[in-house]
C-alpha cells in the first residue's frame, strides 16, 4: 500500500474510481451556480416583460382595434377612432359630442374610422384629463338603423 505525499495529504485531494488523483474546485462550482441562476434569472425576466404592443381585444368581435386603447395616455393632438372587421361601418362621438362625418378620416376599404383634432373641428385639442369615445357601428348591408355602440375611456397628458 502507497501512502500518499506530505503535499497531496496538506491539499483537498480525493481519488477517482480510477485511482488518479483530482481537486475539487469549490470556487469554480460557486462561480458556475451563479452563473447558471443569473441565466435562469435573464430567461424568467424575459418571459414575464410586457410591451407596448399588446393589445386588448373588446368585447365585441366587429371591432378589430381600438386607437388609442383603453385606459392609454396620449398627446392633445392624438388620433381616436376605430378599426372595425370587413363588412362594417361607424360614426365616432368624443364626450357625447357627435363627430361629423366631413370631420372623420373614413378609410372604407379596411373599414377604419379615426378623427384627428385640429383647427376649425370640434376639437381643435383634446384638454389634458380623462376622454372617452364612443363608436356606433353596424354592418354596412344592414345600415346605420341596426347600429350598436362600444365605449372606451383614455387619458391626454
Amino acid at each position: 500500500m502507497t501512502v500518499p505525499s506530505r503535499a497531496a495529504r496538506a491539499m483537498p485531494w480525493k481519488r477517482s474510481c480510477s485511482g488518479k488523483i483530482f481537486a475539487v474546485h469549490w470556487r469554480r462550482i460557486g462561480i458556475s451556480a451563479l452563473i447558471a441562476a443569473a441565466l435562469v434569472t435573464i430567461v424568467v425576466g424575459f418571459m414575464q416583460v410586457q410591451t407596448g404592443d399588446s393589445t386588448t381585444t373588446p368585447v365585441d368581435p366587429a371591432i378589430e382595434a381600438l386607437v388609442p386603447q383603453p385606459g392609454e395616455l396620449v398627446l392633445r393632438q392624438s388620433q381616436v377612432g376605430v378599426d372595425l372587421a370587413p363588412g362594417y361601418e361607424g360614426t365616432l362621438d368624443i364626450d357625447s359630442t357627435p363627430i361629423p362625418d366631413d370631420q372623420l378620416t373614413i378609410n372604407a376599404p379596411l373599414n377604419q374610422v379615426f378623427y384627428q383634432p385640429g383647427p376649425g373641428k370640434e376639437f381643435s385639442q383634446f384638454a389634458p384629463g380623462r376622454h372617452c369615445v364612443t363608436a356606433h357601428f353596424f354592418k354596412s348591408v344592414d345600415g346605420p338603423d341596426t347600429a350598436r355602440a362600444y365605449s372606451w375611456c383614455f387619458n391626454v397628458s
